[in-house]
């Protein structure tokens, strides 16, 4: 046995074809045992980064990970590990998620982008035994990146701006030349990139996304930053390009109101609501908010050089309400104040 471990240990195993995995988990460790192409490799959490709220087995985990034991177990595929293919001596991240069996794989996407988080690994899913299930479990493995927060030097606002700058071209790259739509733009989905004084944007997580081509119906994405037709249960379209950008300006919006320093929450939250109320609350919100001729803007000094961004972004979005929707007289109060102009 390779591992040992302290107290109780609670294990199961995934057969992938000639592949397998193995976790196990006590009171002192997580370890996953991977045998992928011939190479059995032993993968040891060092830390979690995310895990779901979601039910127990079915939300996506995203766990750093260190490879401390690494060796040829099938020679007719290997006999012996280059050290481009070693995994030892790297910064991991290990990120197991629950996709539903109809979309397109997180790899199919990614393997269209010139940069692809630089994999250290192959892509290991497989289909949930379950028979009432639609689930596939999936298990990616990349190289570490810095989580989106940026140090507090003068500087930094400019490393803001340059981030969501990058996404917004990353986007428009995917959209344009592999038709990838990403569908679900978050805060948890925005990293960035050192380059000695440089900066970069670097846009995660793929298993809501789709080829263009083969776009579904479903209603993707993470609340506080959904659209409002995506939010609106009588929403019956395709996501749509522009439900996408939406997404990326209530991420610019709650993070210039919501922190006062990067990841120092300010005294008040005023779009708290959008992440603990139900969708159609949030919708009915959402519009009224676009609709809104003033709203009160709590955008905090930090990131003031934001406000005219915001602004006008929030007069193009109020615009193309206003075209699409009638008057809103019927729509509950809102839950957060407005000022007139």
């Amino acid at each position: 046995m390779l591992i040992m471990s302290t107290g109780t240990m609670e294990g199961s195993r995934k057969i992938i074809g000639t592949s397998s995995v193995e976790e196990y988990k006590s009171d002192s460790k997580w370890i996953f045992i991977l045998v992928i192409e011939g190479v059995k490799r032993v993968l040891e959490v060092a830390d979690e980064f995310y895990l779901s709220d979601r039910l127990l087995g079915r939300g996506t985990k995203v766990l750093e990970v260190e490879c401390i034991v690494e060796e040829v177990v099938d020679t007719i595929q290997y006999t012996t590990i280059t050290p481009e293919q070693s995994w030892k001596a790297k910064h991991l991240v290990l990120k197991i998620s629950f996709p539903s069996s109809e979309r397109t794989k997180e790899n199919e996407l990614i393997g269209h982008m010139p940069r692809p988080m630089t994999l250290t690994g192959p892509l290991n899913i497989s289909r949930s035994s379950s028979p009432v299930s639609t689930l596939r479990i999936g298990m990616l493995i990349m190289q570490k990146r810095t989580p989106s927060k940026i140090d507090s030097k003068p500087s930094s606002k400019k490393k803001f701006a340059q981030v969501f700058y990058d996404i917004l071209q990353i986007h428009r790259w995917l959209y344009e030349h592999p038709k990838i739509l990403h569908r679900n733009l978050s805060m948890i989905n925005i990293m960035i990139r050192r380059e000695g004084d440089k900066v970069y944007g670097v846009l995660n997580d793929f298993n809501l996304s789709s080829f263009r081509a083969q776009m579904d119906k479903d209603r993707t994405g993470t609340k506080p930053f959904m659209s409002q037709d995506l939010l609106d249960a009588k929403w019956d379209k395709r996501h749509l390009y522009r439900h996408d950008l939406e997404s990326l300006f209530y991420i610019i919006l709650i993070v210039s109101c919501h922190y006062s320093a990067p990841t120092i929450h300010a005294p008040s939250r005023p779009f708290k609501s959008w992440f603990d109320r139900a969708d159609q609350d949030v919708a009915h919100a959402k519009l009224l908010f676009l609709h809104s001729t003033a709203p009160e803007l709590p955008i905090q000094r930090y990131l003031k050089g934001f406000a005219p961004w915001i602004r006008d972004i929030h007069e193009m979005l109020g615009r193309r309400s206003n075209y699409f929707y009638s008057p809103l007289s019927s729509w509950p109060a809102p839950l957060f104040p407005t000022v007139s102009r």
